[in-house]
């Protein structure tokens, strides 16, 4: 949290002071030797006197052992702190780690629910539901490493020719979904957002030895003003495209104003 380590320094000086007199008079030394030239002489020479006064007086049997038992207080709780910002430091990139696809690297479908569940979400969202064309043959032919070379050369391409702002998520499987904030409205320009990812997909060659494949990506395009992705709308999108025209994008039906 912002603040917090100034706030956990300043309660253990605080601690440490408190009942360390020799150590808070050589601290108070040091302060004043660097705030000296910013003083008026008066205060400075003050200041020295009530030093040199604390100096004079003995240190009691009582003042060492409370001395004694805030510092091994205050490295307790340094040790506590220090755990427990491990701790954070680890929960936040097992965290991490819970959302991204371990193949392709991109955000998974636990990110893309939290993402649409956030309070930060866009209002208005373009949807793309991506389908990698023939993978199972792929798969079948040459192997699952040609089928994950494949797949990640396409979360590749979507990625580089998608916008900052813009969301990547491996779906799962060949499918794969981007979200769209603040695009242009209506039907056609949302078709030219789908379009020209199917087409930098079909530009693009997997890494050697399966540079030979093709990739080609049927992309099924809807708008949405609510946190549930309209799936079903979005495959009958590519259900279509499959029976059709493969690696171009289409509008989903229903979803668009006729």
């Amino acid at each position: 949290m912002p603040g917090e380590l100034t706030l956990q320094a300043s309660r253990v000086f605080h601690a440490r002071q408190t009942f360390a007199r020799t150590q808070a008079l050589t601290d108070a030394h040091e302060q004043l030797d660097r705030l000296a030239g910013d003083l008026p002489a008066e205060v400075v020479q003050a200041a020295e006197n009530h030093i040199h006064r604390s100096e004079r007086i003995p240190v009691g049997a009582a003042e060492l052992r409370l001395s004694s038992a805030a510092d091994h207080l205050v490295s307790s709780l340094e040790a506590g702190h220090r755990r427990a910002t491990r701790l954070r430091s680890e929960l936040v990139a097992s965290m991490s780690r819970a959302e991204e696809d371990q193949l392709t690297g991109l955000a998974n479908r636990h990110f893309l629910e939290r993402f649409l569940g956030g309070a930060d979400r866009p209002a208005n969202l373009l949807v793309l539901l991506a389908d990698v064309d023939g993978l199972k043959t792929v798969n079948d032919t040459y192997g699952h490493e040609a089928g994950d070379a494949l797949l990640t050369s396409v979360a590749t391409t979507l990625r580089k020719h998608s916008r900052p702002t813009d969301v990547v998520v491996r779906w799962g499987g060949d499918e794969f979904i981007i979200l769209v904030p603040n695009a242009e409205a209506g039907g056609p320009a949302a078709l030219a957002v789908g379009e020209r990812l199917a087409q930098a997909v079909r530009a693009t060659y997997p890494p050697a030895p399966w540079a030979h494949l093709r990739p080609s990506v049927s992309v099924g395009v809807c708008e949405v003003k609510r946190t549930v992705l309209p799936m079903a709308e979005l495959d009958a999108a590519l259900q279509l495209l499959k029976q059709g025209t493969k690696g171009h994008a289409a509008l989903a039906p229903g979803t668009w104003p006729t």
